[in-house]
């Protein structure tokens, strides 16, 4: 009993190891995933990490440095037009930002694999209409359709996961309609037809776990674009509330001082395009990993 659940356990742990070593190899994606983890620590800590109050308003020290100093207390990258810690606020704003990140990519998902296993397995008229309301979608801009659908639902946290994740949809179900139409071709699902398993067994007990490989590396690579939508969305005024500290709510207040107080804006700035690229180095990581292809080629 004790060797037949050891040898499961020893192949999980041989895998894990394989893919830390790929991983320690790729350079980029060793700091990709470095980056991510300091932001999820601030983003779970940031109540307890933070040195000043994220929202505390002082005018006395508006607009002062980097390395400013005060009664003893020291403001790493300085304060905004109304002597808010900019530190504090970044560190905050990682919360805000990764919830929106994660929960709009999640509800995007949801929607786009449900379509896709639909569409792919039962094609007709279900496909037909699936991948045509796909296409009006995609003649769209993102950030257009985007706007117009948070411009209708008005500005909050909720309003905002749902705005991304209506308009994210159609990767995931375009991905996942091409990897089923694919899948249900293999003589597992065949045979699972031929005995008559029922269709939503077959779709979500054989097809779905053959797909989920390609939904993660998507969804890895999709949280990079949800974070800078969300920043655009906060930094027009149709995101995040004013009241919230998110990264772009940030930048939008710093506009106004880029010639006089460049780190108003700079900073919150550099920690989207860190966190981004990270997701990016991270999630075409993912993909090459995945990729049969791209494993053949490096044993060739």
């Amino acid at each position: 009993m004790n060797e037949q659940t050891s040898a499961p356990m020893s192949g999980a742990r041989r895998e894990l190891v394989l893919t830390l070593k790929r991983l320690r190899r790729n350079k980029g994606a060793t700091l990709g995933v470095a980056i991510l983890l300091i932001v999820s620590i601030a983003a779970i800590f940031s109540s307890y990490i933070t040195p000043h109050d994220p929202t505390f308003r002082d005018i006395a020290r508006r607009l002062k440095p980097p390395m400013y100093q005060q009664d003893g207390q020291t403001f790493l990258l300085g304060t905004d037009a109304v002597g808010r810690d900019i530190f504090s606020r970044i560190i905050y704003g990682t919360r805000i930002t990764l919830i929106v990140g994660l929960a709009s990519v999640f509800f995007a998902g949801s929607i786009g694999v449900l379509i896709g296993l639909l569409a792919g397995y039962l094609g007709g008229w279900f496909d037909s209409l699936a991948m045509r309301i796909a296409d009006v979608q995609l003649a769209i801009p993102f950030m257009v359709l985007a706007i117009a659908v948070a411009a209708v639902l008005g500005n909050s946290l909720t309003n905002t996961i749902i705005v991304l994740g209506i308009t994210g949809w159609v990767t995931y179900g375009r991905l996942v309609r091409s990897e089923t139409l694919s899948v249900r071709r293999n003589e597992y699902v065949t045979a699972a037809e031929a005995i008559g398993v029922q269709p939503a067994r077959i779709v979500f007990r054989h097809i779905l776990p053959n797909v989920g490989a390609t939904i993660i590396v998507a969804a890895t690579q999709m949280v990079a674009r949800m974070l800078l939508a969300e920043a655009s969305l906060s930094f027009l005024g149709l995101g995040i509330p004013f009241t919230t500290p998110t990264w772009g709510v940030m930048i939008a207040e710093g506009r106004d001082y880029l010639t006089t107080s460049w780190w108003v804006s700079t900073f919150p700035g550099l920690a989207i395009v860190l966190t981004v690229m990270s997701a990016n180095l991270v999630g075409d990581w993912l993909r090459d990993v995945s990729d049969p292809r791209q494993q053949l080629a490096r044993l060739v």
